[in-house]
């Protein structure tokens, strides 16, 4: 596969078409962003993913059943 200009593609019947626009319009948003404040300030979420983390949650604070007992969850009341 080579890479080719957006006018020789065949698109296909059943493309969803309006949400590839959309995604080329946020494409475009995001390299006028990194041009303008400089290469990286704007990327994706899922791209910081594989260099090593400068933070991390502090695990050993965390309430072993944070999730499955509501009633255990701390209640914060405003007087």
């Amino acid at each position: 596969m080579a890479i080719q200009s957006v006018e020789n593609v065949q698109i296909n019947l059943f493309q969803d078409t309006a949400a590839e626009n959309r995604a080329n319009q946020l494409m475009a948003t995001m390299d006028q962003i990194n041009v303008r404040f400089g290469r990286g300030s704007l990327q994706p979420g899922i791209a910081g993913t594989k260099a090593p983390m400068e933070w991390a949650m502090k695990r050993e604070n965390k309430y072993p059943a944070y999730t499955t007992r509501w009633a255990e969850l701390a209640a914060v009341t405003l007087e």
